[in-house]
């Protein structure tokens, strides 16, 4: 089987109050749509999205994308969250991708040097070109 078997071979988890996902290809998306990543909000996500990378076939997934366009806020626990998807994304054999990453995330993430663990994309061009 090939990446592009992902779409036959995974049926994503059905969409839940913050986390949607989809398949494209040899690659899983899944849409935060919180305005906020903080304590309230990151257990069930991060639940979510961990149970949604392990159902995926190993070796059939090669980019797991968080869609972060609506995320405004994020705290520690976010940040620890994404180091952790991060290291489960390695784990299957895929490359974690943050997309459409707002400013004051953005600004987060530099802040504590993550820009040079996770790979960070703020436009729909290096999204492209991340999934590559």
């Amino acid at each position: 089987m090939t990446s592009k078997d992902l779409d036959s071979a995974f049926t994503p988890p059905a969409a839940s109050a913050l986390v949607s996902f989809r398949t494209i290809g040899g690659t899983l998306f899944a849409t935060i749509t919180a305005g906020a990543i903080s304590s309230i909000e990151v257990g069930t996500i991060r639940e979510t999205l961990r149970q949604a990378l392990e159902q995926a076939p190993k070796g059939l997934l090669r980019h797991f994308v968080l869609d972060l366009e609506a995320v405004t806020f994020v705290n520690s626990e976010a940040i620890g969250m994404f180091v952790a998807m991060h290291s489960a994304s390695e784990h299957r054999g895929a490359t974690l991708i943050l997309a459409a990453v707002t400013k004051p995330v953005l600004e987060v993430l530099v802040a504590t040097h993550l820009q040079r663990v996770l790979t960070i994309c703020t436009s729909p061009h290096q999204l492209e070109e991340a999934l590559r």
